[in-house]
């Protein structure tokens, strides 16, 4: 196993998540729509509480909180070879 799983996963599905991003992009961006969910209280919509990175990661099933560690971690492993 790598010493960094949660980057080897996201580097997996680099690919995928690149296409879906650009059309998630396209859609927020030049394509005019909004992403909302439905809301917790009534049959209402609200706007997505989740940024494009943030969905892609919830659909790949990618934690981004472990990502945040194993940077550190990569860091502070160059800062050590240095």
């Amino acid at each position: 196993m790598s010493e960094y799983p949660e980057h080897e996963k996201m580097a997996e599905i680099r690919e995928q998540s690149q296409i879906c991003g650009e059309f998630l992009e396209w859609l927020t961006t030049d394509g005019g729509y909004h992403l909302a969910q439905q809301s917790d209280s009534g049959p209402w919509t609200v706007p997505a509480l989740y940024s494009v990175p943030e969905l892609l990661a919830r659909f790949f099933e990618i934690d981004l909180g472990k990502i945040e560690v194993e940077k550190q971690q990569m860091l502070e492993d160059i800062r050590r070879l240095a």
